[in-house]
């Protein structure tokens, strides 16, 4: 629509910083979000402005393609003051990457757990997620437990270390351990998948939702709480204003 308005023709070269910044981003977010800093190198002119928008460097990969601690440390210095989103892929090097990270804590708005490995560099992981997080407002594990060999990496979350987390989805391969009388004050939305060792009876997932009194979201993807206890009815919050289930008709 922008470059409609523009009459259709005008050539790239002459777009205004501001169209250019939304191609960028595009480019980030829909097509190549591992190598959109290769348009850096088109010109001086791309070059100064992809370098000085902080939020094109604010969502950083730990063990994509490009996962040196020099990079790593570039898009740390080019995001400023931009909150941060850190994505943890599957062949990481956590180490490397600990100390950068470490440094910018109280910036960091997201965690992303996108396909880690249970290996040696698991401890550091748990080291690094067990630091006060003041800004951090979404939690989020995307990794699988199909075809891993051995357990899910096993995490007990603390409130007091993430106070303002508002989205919690958890299940993969960071196993869910917290507290049933544990109280996240901001939580507003839970998930919580494919944990094939639930922390929960059901009854203590039961007290654990009435805890959260402005909880708006609730998503249960193959999640089974051992239901023998049972002994009252599955009472949600009454904020909840969306409910997904997944799982066989035999739980259900």
């Amino acid at each position: 629509g922008d470059l409609n308005a523009l009459g259709g023709k005008t050539p790239i070269d002459s777009l205004p910083d501001e169209l250019l910044y939304k191609l960028f981003r595009l480019v980030q977010v829909l097509l190549f979000p591992e190598r959109w800093w290769h348009l850096l190198r088109v010109c001086r002119r791309w070059s100064t402005l992809g370098r000085t928008a902080s939020l094109l460097w604010s969502d950083i990969a730990i063990g994509s393609k490009r996962n040196d601690a020099s990079f790593i440390e570039t898009s740390l210095k080019n995001a400023m003051n931009a909150p941060l989103t850190i994505y943890i892929h599957n062949n990481w090097s956590f180490t490397h990457s600990l100390s950068h990270l470490s440094a910018h804590i109280g910036r960091i708005q997201g965690l992303i757990i996108v396909d880690s490995s249970y290996n040696n560099e698991s401890n550091n992981l748990t080291t690094f997620l067990d630091q006060t997080f003041p800004a951090l407002r979404t939690l989020e594990d995307r990794s699988t437990v199909k075809g891993h060999v051995g357990d899910p990496l096993a995490w007990r979350l603390v409130p007091s270390r993430c106070r303002r987390l508002h989205h919690l989805s958890l299940g993969g391969l960071l196993s869910l351990k917290v507290l049933p009388n544990a109280i996240f004050p901001s939580l507003r939305t839970l998930q919580l998948k494919n944990d094939t060792n639930p922390c929960f009876t059901l009854p203590q997932f039961i007290q654990f939702l009435s805890r959260h009194p402005y909880l708006q979201e609730l998503s249960l993807m193959q999640y089974s709480p051992n239901a023998e206890d049972l002994q009252t009815t599955l009472d949600f919050p009454t904020t909840i204003k969306r409910f997904t289930f997944i799982d066989s008709a035999s739980y259900v």
